[in-house]
């Protein structure tokens, strides 16, 4: 839950409701339960829809859902890896993000988008 309390002002909540629920959400985000991460904000927004916390944050771990599915097609894609790493930044999972930003230079060693990401996450 330090994670969650440390991020309070990060995603600077719109909506005092669920506050508990979103918690829980970033909770197993920060853990890597990314199914349980989606199944709790779709939960928040299944009880107020216009929860505009939860409506990101679900679009954060989707999009992890996803880019995971690619990588274990191809997991030599640096701009999946690269697009991995920048969603790692945005919830200070920083060991995550230079993992990726790391793996995705040594494939594609013209990729200075990762290197660059790699300085901010350091």
């Amino acid at each position: 839950m330090a994670f969650s309390i440390d991020n309070y002002d990060t995603f600077n909540y719109i909506n005092s409701e669920q506050e508990d629920e979103i918690n829980l959400g970033i909770s197993y985000l920060k853990l890597g339960h990314y199914v349980d991460s989606l199944d709790q904000f779709n939960f928040i927004l299944d009880v107020n829809s216009n929860n505009l916390t939860a409506l990101i944050l679900r679009n954060f771990n989707e999009a992890l859902i996803d880019f995971n599915k690619a990588l274990e097609i191809n997991p030599n894609n640096a701009y999946v890896l690269t697009l991995s790493g920048e969603v790692y930044l945005k919830f200070q999972l920083y060991d995550k993000a230079l993992l990726c930003f790391k793996i995705a230079s040594e494939f594609d060693h013209s990729n200075t988008e990762s290197l660059v990401h790699s300085n901010n996450a350091l």
